[in-house]
């Protein structure tokens, strides 16, 4: 995740209510990450945001 970047297919923009101010997921960053791993939540995504993260990895990795 990042607060800056660009609006571009690499990237999703996350609505300004998760963290008060502009942030993006870094779509090309994605990878498999085990949830022992993490030491705190951030957050949590709704199911319609969710999916729009989703459609757009799918489109990014055809």
């Amino acid at each position: 995740m990042t607060t800056k970047g660009k609006d571009t297919k690499f990237y999703y923009r996350l609505p300004d209510h998760y963290f008060g101010k502009t942030s993006r997921i870094i779509l090309s960053q994605c990878r498999v990450v085990d949830k022992n791993r993490f030491i705190e939540s951030i957050g949590t995504l709704s199911e319609g945001d969710f999916k729009d993260v989703k459609e757009k990895l799918k489109a990014l990795m055809l």
